[in-house]
């Protein structure tokens, strides 16, 4: 028997369509069991074609989905290191880790669109302006509280994420402070046919007071508790006919620390005061609390665990000042923030995140000259080049800026102008320009550390920290700022108030590590110096380390472990065995030898985010390469014995255990 071969030029699908195939006649030797075999050849050719394009089909399809699931993981953690960061991560005590790729994030750095903002929900229109602009401060404040604040109708705060809501809202703020804050002007006064009229208005721009128009005399009463003499006293701090700002501007005395903190926070609240006994710390201390349960819970135990602890400590609950139903909705988290530093009784205060330690007095923060000048002071935050802002916030930002009507009417004026050529172009080293600049030309998100923030309270600032509370709590900007630091200097900002930013980047601190990659070709090796911690460093002109945020032990967090191996098990698995190895290291104290600030304009990885401690450790480094010298003293702090030694004792009071304070 002979099998038939294909031509190659042979038509299959013509082959099937006419059911012919190429075989022998009769008459030719043709033999039965030829046409059989030739179409069994025919049939496993279909077959084969079959499985083939399942084959293919299945492996598109695994191709697809691989590509999905890629696409779908998170963009901040990537696999493997570039050549050149392969050793990065072996400073510090940690070992090697995974990184966020800044090349993985993409930010929209495309010019601004001034088609996205719109001028026209201004409540500042033409005629209002015409009406108004001859009129002098009491007769103009008394048409402006009467149709631009009472007669509307929009909810006073960004409840529903619009612009227009958000911008209205910020209008008619600004009229308040111009009239009843910085404007001398008294809300009875404008409202003396019907004082109830007074109390709607404060309540519908300020909608978290507890305030409402009896009859009678109305009282808000604050209950204080001394740790000193175990003793609480009440405090009645205003009445109805009274703007209840300009009491507490008014009342307020003397310098000291404030803080506040959850029923969670009292472990690093304990730390804290063991480093200002340390320090010999004689500022008074006022912890604001916004609920009565929270009070009796920090109290109670206060006064058991500090009763040998020579600082002078005062616990305040102000929760009777607070609207209960919007107090539960809105006061929560990074809010309760904004209530301490209203709601405080201290003229000049420093403003401490309860896991901040100080590594100076106190008091010397009063003396930066910047600081007296504007009354308003904050640090810089790590300048993470891949946290980017989103576009749109920018755009909501713009649209807050004062029309020319209000700058005319009312005098609102911003010191940095997005609107404005000359400021885009302006090379200033001025460290407030570049701030700005930098959150919105750039779209980098993190700018200010708000763990340490010093404060006057004058009217402007008490304005300022008024107008950023409601900015913090507008839907429309959640996603524009994590949680409430950036609002330092954009609530002034947006106020028409100054501030001022300490010009000194911060850094990682924490042990010097140095490492050095040999090239084989011509080109110089590299010796690079980092740190690896999940602190954040703030040093002065002088290289001495004034304080830091996050705590002295590796990573604070006591549940950190056991959710990093949750979430990463192979990953912490290979590199640190079990959770209980691994809760050992991060529990163990920081110790400091130097500071690294590195240079985000010459190395995008300059800040480097690892898995570990949930993600809240970074490393940094700077290159001291015989070409990069000049870097060294800028971006390299190696502490002196006397400072290490200081440093340490410090870091070592606050993670050493406290176990027998906590029981």
């Amino acid at each position: 028997m002979r099998l038939i071969k294909f031509k190659s030029k042979t038509s299959l699908t013509s082959l099937i369509q006419t059911n012919s195939y190429p075989i022998r006649h009769e008459g030719q030797g043709t033999h039965p069991y030829e046409m059989v075999a030739t179409r069994m050849k025919v049939r496993m050719f279909l077959h084969r074609r079959k499985q083939f394009f399942i084959v293919m089909t299945l492996f598109l399809a695994l191709v697809t989905l691989c590509l999905f699931t890629f696409k779908s993981l998170p963009t901040d953690i990537i696999p493997e290191l570039k050549p050149y960061q392969k050793d990065i991560f072996r400073f510090g005590t940690f070992k090697d880790g995974y990184y966020v790729d800044p090349d993985s994030i993409t930010g929209d750095d495309s010019g601004f669109d001034l088609e996205k903002t719109n001028t026209n929900y201004s409540l500042f229109s033409d005629d209002i302006y015409s009406q108004l602009k001859d009129l002098d401060i009491a007769n103009k404040c008394n048409k402006l509280a009467r149709t631009l604040i009472l007669d509307s109708t929009s909810k006073t705060l960004d409840i529903d994420g619009s612009t227009k809501s958000l911008m209205r809202n910020v209008e008619r703020f600004r009229i308040y402070d111009y009239c009843f804050l910085r404007g001398n002007v008294e809300l009875k006064d404008i409202f003396a046919d019907d004082l109830s009229l007074m109390t709607k208005l404060t309540h519908k721009l300020f909608p978290f007071l507890n305030i409402q128009y009896t009859e009678e005399y109305q009282s808000n009463e604050v209950l204080i508790f001394d740790l000193s003499t175990n003793k609480d006293t009440t405090v009645t701090f205003h009445d109805h006919l009274d703007n209840p700002f300009k009491y507490w501007i008014k009342t307020a005395k003397g310098k000291g620390i404030v803080t506040t903190m959850s029923v969670k926070e009292i472990d690093y609240f304990l730390r804290l005061i063991k480093v200002l006994d340390k320090l010999k710390n004689e500022l008074p201390i006022q912890i604001v609390v916004t609920n009565l349960n929270d009070f009796n819970i920090i109290k109670d135990t206060l006064k058991h665990k500090l009763s040998n602890s020579r600082q002078e400590i005062i616990i305040l609950n102000v929760s009777q000042l607070l609207d209960t139903e919007f107090t539960k909705i809105k006061i929560t988290g990074y809010i309760s923030k904004w209530i301490a530093t209203l709601f405080n009784t201290f003229e000049e205060f420093i403003f401490l995140d309860v896991d901040v330690v100080p590594f100076q007095p106190i008091k010397e923060f009063f003396n930066i000259p910047e600081y007296q000048k504007h009354g308003l002071y904050v640090y810089r935050d790590r300048d993470i080049g891949h946290a980017k802002l989103e576009p749109h916030c920018r755009t909501n930002f713009f649209n807050l800026e004062p029309t020319l009507q209000e700058r005319q009417l009312i005098g609102t004026q911003w010191i940095f102008n997005l609107k404005s050529s000359a400021l885009q172009l302006s090379q200033t080293k001025d460290t407030e320009q570049e701030v700005y600049k930098s959150f919105f030309n750039n779209l980098i998100m993190h700018q200010v550390d708000s763990g340490l923030v010093i404060i006057s309270k004058t009217v402007e600032n008490y304005s300022s920290l008024l107008m950023a509370m409601q900015l913090n709590m507008a839907e429309i900007l959640e996603d524009c700022v994590h949680g409430d630091k950036e609002y330092f200097w954009l609530g002034p900002l947006v106020a028409g108030h100054s501030y001022s930013i300490d010009p000194t980047r911060c850094g990682a601190v924490g042990t010097l590590y140095e490492e050095k990659q040999v090239n084989n070709d011509d080109e110089e090796d590299i010796s690079r110096v980092g740190i690896c911690s999940t602190q954040i460093g703030h040093c002065n002109d002088k290289n001495s380390l004034l304080w830091l945020n996050g705590g002295t032990k590796l990573c604070k967090n006591p549940h950190a472990a056991t959710n990093d191996f949750e979430k990463y098990p192979d990953f912490m698995t290979q590199r640190y065995g079990n959770v209980d190895e691994l809760s050992k290291i991060y529990n163990s104290g920081l110790h400091i030898d130097g500071m690294v600030i590195p240079d985000n304009s010459e190395d995008t990885m300059s800040w480097m985010q690892t898995r570990e401690c949930s993600q809240y450790r970074f490393c940094a480094y700077v290159d001291i390469s015989k070409q990069s010298h000049h870097t060294k003293s800028e971006n390299l702090i190696r502490f002196d014995q006397k400072q290490i030694q200081n440093y340490n004792k410090i870091s070592a009071i606050w993670s050493e255990d406290i176990k027998e304070l906590l029981e």
